[in-house]
């Protein structure tokens, strides 16, 4: 029942108040006038969206940096309690693609943002009428949204530590809703890189880290040194020490440095 409601409303969305409509996407929100509350970070957000609402879907497939970025930012400064966001991708065959951002109270865990999609990670399509589609849960802590497993657990910590996972620990620091733990992820970027010991994989996403270290701390030269950093050392131990699948990741890097030019750009207008 949840599901054909939140499927429904993101149609009445759609048909209703458009505020981008394009030949491959539309964006719309029941008050295109209304202003969000929450003043999110813009990068955190990014990193969350472009990753979960593209990535995860497929959707990266379809949708250029200009179009992630223009959906993201839509998203991000018209979102409230009163005021939902639906987004639709036209596809060739099937069902559009359908992705609503909604916020909730929870009584226990505060203001919650969810991300309800018609995609099926089973079989890569957008339906309707699934039972399994994607849906993603996050908070609100502060300026930041926390997907639900970053945040901070001290267990968690102390786990990452004593298996020596180096990479998941930089992860969790940096996203995770503890502002003081971002010196600790950079900390950890710095060992791994200058261990002569570190697997080639484990450098490769310490690369990745230290660009998202520095497109949070807007420091966006460095962010540019470090995503080509990145992308040589793929280009050197890809398929060889480092899996030939983890192309992925240096494409990641790309779209999100390009999108944060385009929001640099913007704020700056």
């Amino acid at each position: 029942m949840v599901r054909r409601i939140i499927l429904s409303f993101t149609v009445s969305l759609l048909c209703s108040t458009m505020l981008h409509s394009q030949e491959n996407f539309r964006i719309s929100s029941k008050n295109e006038k209304t202003v969000s509350p929450f003043k999110l970070n813009e990068y955190i957000f990014i990193h969350n969206f472009f990753a979960d609402a593209f990535y995860m879907t497929g959707l990266h497939k379809q949708l250029d940096t200009q179009n992630m970025y223009t959906i993201l930012n839509y998203v991000r400064t018209k979102l409230s309690a009163e005021n939902p966001v639906g987004l639709e991708v036209k596809q060739k065959d099937g069902s559009a693609a359908k992705i609503t951002f909604s916020i909730k109270e929870h009584p226990k865990d505060g203001t919650v943002l969810i991300m309800y999609t018609n995609f099926n990670p089973k079989n890569g399509t957008y339906d309707d009428k699934a039972k399994d589609n994607l849906v993603r849960w996050y908070f609100l802590k502060g300026d930041r949204v926390v997907y639900r497993k970053d945040i901070y657990s001290a267990e968690t910590e102390h786990k990452l530590i004593a298996e020596g996972k180096r990479t998941e620990l930089i992860s969790n620091y940096l996203f995770d809703e503890v502002k003081n733990n971002d010196n600790k992820a950079k900390t950890l970027i710095n060992h791994i890189l200058s261990d002569e010991k570190s697997s080639k994989t484990d450098v490769l996403y310490a690369l990745l880290y230290e660009e998202e270290y520095h497109l949070l701390n807007k420091e966006y030269a460095l962010a540019n040194d470090a995503y080509y950093k990145l992308k040589n050392h793929f280009d050197t131990y890809g398929g060889k020490e480092i899996p030939a699948n983890y192309i992925l990741l240096p494409k990641m890097a790309l779209a999100e440095l390009e999108i944060m030019e385009l929001a640099v750009k913007g704020s700056s207008k």
